[in-house]
């Protein structure tokens, strides 16, 4: 069958991560099973654990939330659905008009766990 996970370069596929299903069991990934432990095993907790950073209000917010805006970059930290608008995303990448890569002087994050949070957003981030 076709795949149906859209990519954020507009292609489909699911490159590094397992094939779309064709009976409808395609992988669904969550925040606090698949996204935060590759934030945690990163490092991202180190620098953005205080009560006003920019990590700490993705993790407060939950599933269905209008995720709170960088004021730097002028777009949500996440925007479910849209990684092209979704500053997060576009940090771990590299991508972003504003700042570096992240995670800042470490090691980027794999093309696997990219596309992990890439599908977490696609799928409506929750």
């Amino acid at each position: 069958c076709d795949s149906t996970s859209l990519l954020s370069s507009g292609d489909y596929g699911t490159p590094g991560l397992q094939n779309d299903s064709c009976g409808g069991n395609s992988v669904t990934y969550t925040y606090a099973g698949d996204v935060l432990p590759i934030l945690t095993n990163a490092g991202c907790t180190g620098c953005h654990s205080g009560p006003f950073s920019s990590l700490t209000t993705v993790l407060n917010t939950q599933a269905g939330d209008d995720y709170s805006s960088s004021a730097a970059a002028n777009i949500p930290w996440v925007t479910p659905g849209d990684t092209a608008n979704s500053y997060m995303y576009l940090k771990i990448q590299g991508t972003a008009a504003y700042g570096v890569q992240m995670p800042r002087n470490g090691t980027p994050l794999s093309s696997t766990d990219q596309q992990i949070i890439e599908q977490w957003i696609l799928q409506g981030a929750q």
